[in-house]
């Protein structure tokens, strides 16, 4: 078998070069071979990188290094003259409690703060004192509230929000001085301004001369106080009461309110009794001091000691003696209401009812109570026998099973609305109510209307039997818990991080919210302002420890390859605290009506890993009837809906097409004149001379 060699080389016309010649024209040769695999590789780059996949741009998760994926926060601050206010601090919170910037207002008072889309509530604050601290509050005077139940959300979508204005007031004081019955002065007392919403206002210490100051903003208060400076000999857990003997109640629906508008608030002065003792017959009430007797005893008969008596208004609280018996006097002729119960864990609260069984009903409003009424004598027999209480018990841990301590429980019914309870150390609570049925609101530190940012970092919602973790952020899906003449015990409530969500093992088993342990876990990712963003959902193949998982929506990102199309870009940067391996899906919804044809609908991943990174096209499916578009990756950065174009736009492809042709013509005119050489010379042939060149 002959092998195809070159032994001469030839012109154009197919005469042997000189030898000179040839070797200049192999050394042409060898310098086009390096150049022609350069133009191969180029021909190849080009055909399957379009180039404006070769731009680099990453996208950035913070506003201070992209300004241009968030948005702006505008407003003044003034005082109540209108006049602009400078070095006010103001910040944008989110509902989970994070600042996403704060900032001093200028000399002319006003602002401008950087944020992703989401919702904040907007504090402010004057570092000098001069002015009340408190928030934004659309609808009301200046749209400033001190009470931070009342700050008004500012959502924040695809454009900066302008016009939020706060007019902050000049701080106010309310004064007076605390002495004990004998007219000593009291130090120590702890005094604090309440807002209606049940939140502190202002607080503050009496003096060595009993006077004291409480700094607030213009408002409505009531003056609660407790002797915490001199080992509880007076009484404590009061308020003021204008025109109650010595300005002092316990009976919290006696409180006098305390307005402060455009001025100071002087002598709300109070003289506090001894603990243990009635206060003194009002003055104004008629000749006459008597007593109210009774007896409470446990249904089976036995006396009850150590059970607090609250007669009210008047007579203060008493405690049942070791036989079981109580006297409060001495009392002016009037009509009162005798509660019963306390703090006591194992017995129910109440009042005094007559016709009920035992004398006694689990009303707390004093609605269905029976009056007691004095007039010319004691009253004796009023006597109650006193149920046991009935209890919610549970726990509340952690997504990893792990006990939390302080979280607030409260038991709320239309007619029940006491103070929550804080979980015990090891997470567990048990919370002592009348029969009924309840909604369990966890997390919460207001009612049911207003409730409060989660507190300790977790979310805040209620009890919702077969939801995720047995919790809920809906307060509308709450499960009522109905409670009898028994203990409902086994309320177990795994709770969320703030602002992750709930999801459910594909086997159907409820896990505790967030990005949980286990296989094919699902999970919508959390937006800034805290909530659950609907467009999108992440599947994570194998999730080993827990974690959240959010997500920013961004208004621009990386140009998108030439041949797509992005229509209203909403770039997606998906990111997770969890530890996870495996594949990753992202389903993102997209826009029909700028996506007519689903088949062209693509979901394109930015791959900063590649080197530049780009674009890459992740599609798996295209859920028409939902408007949802899926695609699997093995990391998470960017992701955007694309539309692919119906033709190649020829920028990238054209180029890549044309040298891909001149390679081709190379290539076939070299190994044409390889075939006409092996023709015409075959390896030791000699070359003869024309007949008509030989010599004579």
């Amino acid at each position: 078998m002959k092998s195809l060699v070159f032994v001469g080389t030839y012109s154009r016309d197919g005469l042997p070069l000189p030898v000179s010649e040839e070797r200049r024209a192999k050394r042409r040769s060898r310098r086009l071979i390096p150049k022609l695999a350069a133009l191969v590789a180029a021909g190849a780059l080009a055909l399957s990188l379009p180039a404006a996949a070769l731009a680099c741009c990453g996208l950035p998760s913070v506003c201070k290094d992209t300004p241009d994926k968030c948005f702006h926060i505008n407003g003044t601050v003034t005082g109540p003259d209108g006049a602009g206010l400078a070095n006010i601090g103001v910040g944008a919170v989110d509902l989970t409690g994070v600042y996403w910037d704060s900032v001093n207002t200028g000399g002319n008072g006003d602002f401008s703060m950087a944020v992703p889309p989401g919702t904040y509530t907007i504090p402010v604050g004057d570092p000098a004192s001069t002015y009340a601290s408190g928030c934004y509050a659309s609808g009301v005077g200046g749209s400033f509230t001190n009470d931070p139940g009342g700050c008004t959300a500012v959502t924040v979508t695809k454009a900066n929000v302008d016009g939020i204005d706060v007019a902050m007031p000049l701080y106010r004081r309310i004064s007076g001085i605390v002495t004990g019955r004998d007219g000593t002065p009291l130090a120590g007392v702890g005094l604090i301004a309440v807002l209606p919403s049940g939140r502190k206002g202002g607080t503050g210490l009496s003096g060595s001369d009993g006077r004291y100051s409480l700094k607030v903003a213009p408002g409505t208060y009531v003056i609660n106080f407790g002797d915490y400076g001199s080992g509880s000999t007076y009484a404590d857990g009061g308020c003021y009461g204008a025109g109650a003997p010595g300005n002092f109640t316990r009976d919290q629906n006696a409180c006098t309110q305390v307005t402060v508008s455009a001025s100071d608030v002087t002598g709300i002065d109070m003289t506090l009794p001894v603990a243990g003792t009635p206060p003194p017959t009002g003055s104004p009430a008629p000749t006459g001091a008597f007593h109210i007797n009774g007896k409470v005893t446990g249904p089976d008969g036995a006396p009850l000691a150590a059970i607090l008596i609250l007669v009210k208004p008047l007579g203060g609280e008493i405690n049942t003696a070791s036989d079981g018996t109580w006297s409060a006097g001495p009392l002016p002729p009037g009509s009162y209401i005798v509660y019963v119960g306390g703090p006591e864990p194992t017995y129910a609260d109440g009042c005094y009812a007559t016709g009920s069984p035992g004398n006694f009903s689990y009303d707390t409003s004093g609605a269905t109570c029976t009056p007691v009424v004095v007039t010319t004598a004691d009253v004796n027999g009023i006597d109650v026998v006193l149920p046991r209480a009935v209890h919610i018990d549970g726990t509340v841990s952690g997504q990893d099973g792990t006990p939390l301590a302080l979280i607030p429980i409260r038991a709320q019914s239309d007619t029940y609305n006491p103070a929550p309870i804080g979980t015990s150390a090891t997470g567990t609570f048990s919370v002592k109510v009348p029969p009924g049925t309840y909604t369990l609101d966890v997390n919460q530190t207001a009612g049911k209307s207003a409730p409060s940012t989660a507190v300790a970092g977790y979310a805040y919602g209620c009890y919702a039997s077969g939801s995720p973790g047995n919790f809920t952020t809906d307060l509308n899906a709450c499960t009522p818990v109905t409670v009898t003449t028994a203990d409902v015990t086994g309320i177990a409530i795994a709770l969320p991080l703030a602002g992750s969500t709930a999801t459910v093992s594909p086997s159907g088993s409820v896990v505790a919210g967030g990005t949980v342990t286990g296989t094919d876990v699902t999970v919508s990712p959390v937006d800034p302002g805290g909530g659950p963003n609907p467009d999108v959902s992440v599947t994570f193949a194998t999730v080993s420890a827990p974690g959240t998982t959010s997500v920013v929506a961004w208004s621009g990102g990386p140009a998108a390859p030439s041949d797509f199309a992005v229509d209203g870009p909403m770039y997606y940067e998906i990111s997770t605290t969890a530890t996870h391996t495996g594949a990753i899906t992202v389903c993102v919804r997209y826009d029909p009506g700028a996506n007519p044809d689903s088949s062209l609908v693509r979901l394109l991943h930015w791959d900063s890993a590649d080197e530049p990174p780009q674009w890459k096209d992740v599609t798996t499916s295209v859920d028409e009837a939902n408007s949802r578009v899926c695609g699997t990756t093995t990391s998470l950065s960017p992701f955007v809906v694309a539309r692919r174009l119906s033709a190649p736009t020829p920028s990238g492809f054209m180029v890549g097409l044309i040298i891909a042709i001149v390679i081709v013509i190379v290539v076939v005119v070299a190994a044409w004149l390889l075939i006409r050489r092996r023709k015409s010379t075959q390896p030791g042939d000699s070359i003869s001379e024309p007949e008509g060149n030989r010599p004579l």
